[in-house]
């Protein structure tokens, strides 16, 4: 456990390579420590090393299935591989298990917006936004949806 405090302190301040060092050594203690596997996917998808970030978040959930913020972490690393598809199943299971993570709710949006789903992603950012009224990321997410959908063509 001393490891893996020392990564996530290590991660708080910036210092990413000290962090996966820590977290590998947690994870070489306890192989089946699920959140150390997930920090560690943070670590590497920060320094942008997402393949190996999916790696862990994938173990994660391997060990802890119901595990939300895995799930989530997971949705945002596939996102980034262009894999908008899957992450929204892994949105979905992480708001199965915590619906009020306004957090999870803009993810989910941002995923469903890649696949050209406007209108469900609009809905969630609303559901976002009656979770926390003060969630800068999903007012400004949600405009620019809004703005999309006002410029787009009239179907026929």
């Amino acid at each position: 456990m001393a490891h893996y405090s020392l990564g996530n302190a290590f991660l708080q301040s910036g210092r990413t390579s000290h962090a996966i060092d820590q977290y590998k050594e947690a994870l070489r203690i306890d192989p089946d420590y699920a959140e150390a596997h997930n920090n560690l996917g943070n670590a590497f998808f920060l320094t942008g090393r997402t393949s190996e970030a999916i790696e862990q978040y994938i173990q994660a959930l391997r060990i802890h299935p119901d595990f939300a913020e895995a799930h989530n972490n997971l949705g945002n690393a596939m996102v980034q591989k262009g894999r908008a598809s899957e992450a929204i199943d892994h949105y979905k299971q992480a708001l199965r298990m915590t619906p009020g993570s306004a957090s999870a709710h803009n993810n989910l949006a941002a995923a469903l917006g890649q696949m050209g789903r406007v209108a469900e992603a609009i809905e969630e950012l609303n559901t976002a936004l009656r979770i926390n009224p003060n969630y800068v990321d999903a007012r400004n997410n949600l405009a620019k949806l809004q703005a999309l959908q006002k410029t787009a063509p009239a179907k026929k």
